[in-house]
């Protein structure tokens, strides 16, 4: 593993609200996404779903990575 690799690993190890926040967003930015070109949907009724899928997706994610390290 290089440096470069190394500090950004060590960067979301001591800002775990920072993992938290990129957690959440990466996938409710998906769900919306996902939504808005697939479905047509607008971004007032997909947003709210977003977020929620975005929490629960990092919720999930840090719960299985506390259990499993």
């Amino acid at each position: 593993m290089n440096s470069r690799a190394r500090s950004g690993d060590s960067l979301f190890r001591t800002r775990p609200a920072l993992w938290f926040l990129l957690a959440v967003t990466v996938p409710a930015l998906g769900y919306v996404a996902s939504r808005l070109l697939i479905s047509g949907e607008s971004l007032a009724s997909a947003a709210p779903l977003g977020v929620v899928f975005g929490v629960v997706f990092a919720a999930v994610a840090a719960l299985a990575k506390h259990v499993l390290e």
